[in-house]
């Protein structure tokens, strides 16, 4: 088997440039606001919690992140259910191997 020397044409900067760009502004607002209230250390912890384990510790964290994480545990309206779990089940069966393949071509020099 064979590795391409070069990535698909189709994924150009100029096709992923704009996406790029796209933000999660509820999420983006919290952090912003716990950085200007001094709270960055309440960010990090979150963060190596959601790492490390599966549960939050919501009363450490400050009011606006708690807010932040009981608004967005909803799913949208639009979310398909069958598509989420065709979806889980591509990452089950190939996450390890793209992630694999993305840190070596991310480490990759020419």
């Amino acid at each position: 088997m064979s590795i391409p020397a070069h990535p698909s044409s189709a994924w150009t900067d100029n096709v992923l440039d704009p996406m790029r760009q796209v933000t999660d502004p509820l999420a983006d607002a919290v952090v912003a606001e716990a950085f200007q209230q001094g709270q960055a250390d309440a960010v990090n912890t979150l963060m190596r919690t959601l790492i490390e384990n599966d549960d939050l510790p919501s009363d450490q964290l400050p009011q606006g992140i708690r807010e932040y994480l009981a608004t967005s545990a909803q799913m949208p309206a639009w979310m398909d259910p069958a598509r989420l779990q065709v979806g889980e089940r591509v990452f089950w069966r190939y996450g390890p191997e793209i992630i694999m393949n993305l840190f070596c071509y991310g480490t990759h020099s020419e």
